[in-house]
């Protein structure tokens, strides 16, 4: 069992919340535990953690909490045991560290028989970063103490030096894990959230991952990933993630391991990139039996674009760790060039896998998106595909599809996609493999076109037994119309028909995205008397959907009315485009107008079932769900989602009860708004989402007046509390006379989703 006091970064005059966690808990009757800290440190509060029931006693004078259960618990990985506040001083300066630690002497923590348990305490800080430093800082190993010795070992950590690995390789394997920095577009001055993807787990137990970048990076903060459950470690100081689990899990393809947030300096220029990359020598995974996984580590960076240049990057690939020794390979990927390739027919044929990248029009100055279609897929293991377009046209932004599941990593500064599956899938015909937008020259002149093309060279798909699968490859463009011209757009056709004597219709199927697609085809037989010969045409139909989610995000679980859909909106787009017999394609010269399906669009299933309600929804102690918008009931045409937060009405600290815990906290919360109205900092959780359901479930009695959430809630939540333990159960109407309220209703209900 380890207790664990955060690091944490600040700013000189700042007030800082430091959380201890509790890891690897065995079973806990009570605790005693003592703090101490840098006397330049001014304390300010002390707030309960939500690591066990019950409330624990502060004592603020000695700094000593002490939490008594009635019942042994164990305390999730990760948890926390308190928050303890800390105003930093004014004159502090960059690089200074003020340690926030434990006096191991007088802690202690006693199993459910009362003996006394062996626990390691990791000790913490709060530091000023250093923007111009390397900085070489030593983490705290654990302080052990048993029933009858204390003994300290120590471990001392070099934090990363900014180095660039020239081991590199372009290839995720299966059979292994791997982590991937993703490739983030910035600007100058600004911060940039740097998301660190999991590829292919095979099973974890335990995971440290360490972390450099570039020394014109200044780091801001570390947000947690939904990987795996539990609460991991970061060591703010020396940039490393420790995540240790109760049991092994196996996090899906693309899940989120950690997100890395960066300011650019202000002063950087086009074509600036600035590595972000794993220090490997120090990163290290176990799996369900201890054993060291061999683990690839793909770099990445945040990059400054130049919309001038023609640029030519080497994509990052894993740096390959086993269990004796670190092996690297190097293979260097150059950035397409604007080509066309001869080795693409305008034919598709079944038998084979065929990506299409659309032809769209736009105008001068439009940002575009352009998706690329998948169709005629046998079985998809992996693919790579890499992408180049027109140099007048500026890249923007890259839009996942979903063709498949899990999450693909995309490389923005050589074009590339890598797609790596855990097993075989095969997309269904129109389904999005990615969505690439661009911007149009402002001079655009009616009648140009810009190529958006594949680099066939640099493209590649697997099958289930990791065979190359024959690929076509079909081109796009964006493109200008030009109304006094005849026009004759040459495109490769989406479809996949081939008839020549009687009339099909394709197979409907609907992909969701930003922009959902359908295509449709029906074939046309035209017979000629005089020569005696048949003319075969086509007509697509393809439809897209534009999704606008609803307002409404917070909801009680015990809330049986349907679900607030207002502001939801969507509206069906269809385009017809004629294809010939030689497989050219031209836009229909009418089109139909967009049509507002929003009524079609109401059936919601979330999690593989279909909900109407937050009370049918909520499972205990979950608090987000996706929501997802079928179009005519059929949950295969899902046009939008929208993710609301559902929680215990009174429940403010999310522990799945209303206790007096609750209470307290919003107690805490007004303290903290009296005595910062201008800036007040008190959170209920650290993840935005989740302070902003603590804040709605605590205004138990909507009150619309003044601050929703005041001491008239606490004390309704102490007297509901009472209630529960007089008599075993309570309703909110017997405490303050009423319970669901309408949120739109004025006269009653201030809407408080407005943190």
């Amino acid at each position: 069992m380890n207790y664990q006091i955060a690091e944490v970064e600040a700013q000189p005059g700042e007030k800082v919340p430091v959380p201890v966690y509790v890891i690897n808990d065995t079973g806990t009757l009570g605790l005693t535990v003592q703090f101490t800290a840098d006397s330049r440190l001014k304390y300010q509060s002390n707030k309960a953690g939500d690591a066990y029931t019950g409330m624990p006693v502060w004592n603020a004078a000695s700094f000593t909490l002490n939490w008594n259960l009635d019942a042994a618990e164990t305390a999730k990985s990760g948890a926390v045991l308190t928050t303890l506040t800390y105003k930093v001083p004014d004159d502090a300066q960059p690089g200074d560290r003020f340690p926030v630690e434990f006096v191991v002497e007088n802690c202690s923590t006693v199993d459910e028989n009362g003996n006394t348990l062996t626990v390691g305490y990791f000790n913490g800080a709060i530091y000023i970063p250093d923007p111009d430093a390397t900085t070489t800082s030593t983490t705290e190993a654990p302080v052990t103490t048993t029933t009858t010795t204390t003994t300290t070992e120590a471990v001392t950590t070099t934090a990363p030096v900014t180095t660039t690995s020239e081991t590199i390789s372009t290839t995720m394997t299966t059979g292994r894990v791997n982590y991937q920095i993703a490739e983030v577009e910035a600007q100058p001055g600004e911060k940039v959230p740097v998301p660190v993807y999991v590829v292919n787990d095979t099973g974890t137990l335990g995971l440290t991952v360490q972390f450099t970048a570039d020394s014109r990076l200044k780091y801001q903060s570390n947000a947690v990933g939904n990987a795996y459950t539990g609460m991991p470690v970061w060591d703010a100081a020396s940039y490393t993630l420790n995540w240790s689990l109760d049991t092994a899990e196996t996090a899906k393809s693309g899940a989120v391991l950690t997100t890395l947030t960066y300011k650019v300096p202000d002063d950087a220029q086009p074509g600036d990139r600035f590595p972000v990359e794993f220090v490997v020598e120090n990163c290290s995974t176990v799996d369900e039996n201890g054993n060291t996984l061999t683990v690839g580590y793909f770099n990445g960076a945040i990059y400054i674009p130049d919309p001038d240049a023609t640029t030519t990057s080497t994509t990052e690939a894993p740096v390959t760790t086993t269990t004796t020794t670190t092996t690297t390979e190097a293979v260097t990927t150059t950035a397409p060039v604007t080509t066309t390739s001869e080795t693409i027919s305008t034919t598709m044929t079944t038998g084979r896998v065929n990506y299409q990248i659309a032809e769209v029009e736009a105008q001068p100055g439009e940002k575009v998106p352009v998706p690329v279609y998948v169709v005629n897929d046998t079985g998809t293991l992996g693919l790579t595909v890499q992408f180049t377009a027109d140099s007048r046209l500026k890249y923007q932004s890259n839009a996942v599809g979903n063709a498949y599941t899990g999450m693909p990593v995309w490389d923005a500064a050589s074009y590339t996609l890598n797609w790596s599956l855990d097993t075989a899938e095969t997309a269904k015909s129109g389904a999005v493999l990615t969505t690439l937008t661009y911007k149009v020259p402002d001079d655009a002149q009616p009648g140009d076109r810009f190529p958006v093309e594949f680099v066939v060279e640099n493209c590649s798909t697997v099958d289930e037994n990791g065979n190359a699968l024959t690929v076509g490859y079909f081109n796009g463009a964006i493109y200008i119309p030009d109304p006094d011209a005849t026009t004759t757009s040459t495109t490769e056709a989406p479809v996949t028909t081939t008839t020549t004597t009687t009339t099909t219709a394709a197979e409907t199927t609907v992909t969701s995205s930003e922009v959902t697609t359908v295509s449709t085809t029906e074939t046309t037989v035209t017979s000629s008397e005089t020569s005696g010969s048949e003319t075969t045409t086509e007509t697509s139909v393809s439809q897209s959907f534009s999704f606008t989610e609803p307002t409404r995000v917070c909801y009680w679980s015990h809330d049986n009315r349907p679900f607030d859909l207002e502001g939801l909106k969507v509206i069906l787009q269809e385009t017809i485009f004629i294809i010939h017999e030689d497989g050219t394609v031209v836009e229909a010269e009418e089109q139909p107008a967009a049509v507002d399906i929003t009524e079609q669009c109401m059936t919601i299933f979330c999690n593989d079932k279909q909900v109407a309600t937050p009370e049918d929804t909520y499972e205990t102690q979950i608090y987000k769900y996706m929501l997802e918008f079928a179009y005519e009931g059929n949950p295969d045409v899902i046009v939008g989602t929208h993710q609301v937060l559902i929680g215990v009405k009174g429940d403010t600290n999310l522990s799945g009860d209303v206790t007096v815990a609750d209470a307290v906290e919003i107690l805490m919360y007004r303290a903290d708004m009296m005595a910062n109205p201008n800036n007040p900092t008190y959170v209920f959780n650290e993840d935005p989402d989740l302070h902003k359901l603590g804040y709605f479930l605590g205004n138990v009695d909507c009150i619309k007046e003044g601050d929703d959430l005041n001491v008239a809630d606490a004390v309704n939540i102490l007297m509901f509390r009472a209630e529960v333990l007089a008599n075993g159960s309570a309703t909110w109407e017997q405490i303050v006379g009423y319970d669901l309220i309408d949120p739109s209703d004025e006269s009653t209900f201030r809407t408080i989703e407005k943190l």
